[in-house]
C-alpha cells in the first residue's frame, strides 16, 4: 500500500493532477521522513519480501491424483513451484525426469522414481505456513507427519514453546541450538529456590 501511494504522490511531483489536500513536493519528502525511507528503499524491501516468498522457485511438484488438487496447486505456484498432476490439462505428466517433488497421501507406490522427493501434502502447507523449505524425511509416505502449527498463533502469548516450533526456529536461525539446555537449567534453578 505504501509503494501504491508513494507512486501516486510521484505521478502527482512529476506534473499529474493534484489529489485534493496536496500541498506540493514537502509532503513526499516529509512521507519519506516520517516512513523512514528514501529512494529505492521501498523497492528493496519489496525485492527481499518476494524474495523470501519464492520457496518453491526452481521446484517442480507433481501431485497424485489422491491429493486435493486445487489447494496444492495453488500453494505450490503461488510460491514460485511448477505443478503438473495426473489427469487433462496438467503441463507435464508423471514421467518427466525433471519433477522434483511428488506430493502422495498413499504409503505405497506403484513405481518411485529415486531422483525425486516423494512428500505428504502437509509438508506444502508447513513449509508455506513457515516460509522455509523444510526436510522432507518427517513427511515421507507412510510416516507420522509432525504436528501441524498453526500461523496464527502467537506462541509467546500463549506462554508456551511446542517442540516443532523449536525445531522449526533452529532451522530459521532464530534459535540457538543450546536454547533447551538454557531452558532446563531455568526450569531447574526455579524448582531449587
Amino acid at each position: 500500500q505504501l509503494k501504491t501511494l508513494k507512486a501516486k504522490l510521484k505521478t502527482l511531483e512529476s506534473g499529474g493532477a493534484p489529489a485534493e489536500g496536496a500541498e506540493g513536493d514537502s509532503e513526499v519528502e516529509d512521507l519519506d521522513a516520517v516512513l523512514g525511507t528514501g529512494e529505492g528503499d521501498a523497492e528493496e524491501e519489496g525485492e527481499e519480501d518476494d524474495a523470501e516468498l519464492m520457496i518453491f522457485a526452481g521446484l517442480k511438484f507433481f501431485l497424485s491424483r489422491e491429493v486435493p488438487k486445487s489447494v496444492l496447486e495453488l500453494a505450490c505456484t503461488c510460491f514460485g513451484g511448477q505443478v503438473g498432476w495426473e489427469g487433462p490439462g496438467s503441463p507435464f505428466t508423471e514421467n518427466d525426469e525433471t519433477i522434483t517433488h511428488q506430493v502422495v497421501d498413499r504409503n505405497h507406490q506403484a513405481h518411485m522414481h529415486l531422483d525425486r522427493e516423494y512428500v505428504q501434502p502437509q509438508w506444502v502447507a508447513d513449509c508455506v505456513n513457515n516460509r522455509l523449505l523444510l526436510p522432507v524425511d518427517k513427511y515421507a509416505p507412510g510416516r507420522e507427519c509432525p504436528p501441524h502449527l498453526s500461523p496464527f498463533v502467537q506462541d509467546d502469548e500463549e506462554g508456551y514453546l511446542p517442540e516443532q516450533r523449536k525445531y522449526i526456529l533452529r532451522l530459521q536461525g532464530k534459535l540457538a541450538e543450546d536454547s533447551e539446555e538454557e531452558e532446563e537449567e531455568e526450569e531447574e534453578e526455579v524448582v531449587g529456590e
